[in-house]
């Protein structure tokens, strides 16, 4: 097994993506550092919290293509998001909404029915 360091894998990686929760200190995994050590032509894509990236080190580095672009779902300030972003034709901006579809609030819906006719001993 070969394990990189932080720095190998974004140093290395033509596509990173996020999936962990924030900082409890709400500090950036994600700063001008790591998008320096990114390859011209890597991708971010973040769709899990965005108190991890440094919204402000991400225009800089997408207006001076340090990276070739950015994906993301979730903004600080939701629902409102940076004006920076408007404009940049390396970054694909979506509405936080995946759980908004049909088949998730249906099935959201009925895991709640489920659980309260458990907790109420109530059986179908």
């Amino acid at each position: 097994m070969c394990l990189l360091s932080p720095q190998e894998i974004f140093k290395q990686a033509d596509i990173i993506t996020l999936h962990v929760p924030g900082n409890a200190d709400g500090t950036h995994f994600i700063t001008q550092q790591e998008l320096e050590l990114m390859k011209p032509e890597a991708v971010l894509i973040n769709t899990a919290r965005a108190s991890l990236i440094d919204e402000t080190a991400m225009v800089q580095a997408l207006r001076q293509k340090r990276i070739y672009g950015y994906g993301t779902d979730v903004f600080d300030g939701e629902p409102h998001m940076d004006p920076e972003f408007i404009g940049l034709n390396n970054v694909v901006c979506s509405p936080h909404t995946a759980a908004v579809s049909v088949e998730a609030v249906n099935t959201m819906s009925h895991a709640a029915v489920e659980h309260l006719m458990e907790y109420f001993g109530v059986t179908k």
